[in-house]
């Protein structure tokens, strides 16, 4: 909304009206949330990656758990 740098460098700013836009993080997020979320569980399963230890945090009590165990 201020139109300020998001991240220093990189030129990337978001307007108010661009957030609705054809190309909107928030049009991407709804429209590829559900194959992102099918491609990671795969990935949690799949034994490449059994090396990696994964967290599924749904909800702030999950998150307050799990940071207070670290």
């Amino acid at each position: 909304m201020t139109r300020k740098e998001l991240w220093e460098g990189t030129g990337n700013k978001e307007s108010f009206f661009r957030m609705f836009s054809k190309d909107s993080i928030l049009i991407w997020l709804f429209k590829t949330y559900s194959s992102n979320v099918s491609r990671y569980q795969a990935r949690m399963i799949d034994p490449t990656y059994k090396h990696i230890t994964f967290h599924r945090l749904r909800s702030k009590k999950e998150i307050a758990i799990f940071l207070g165990k670290l």
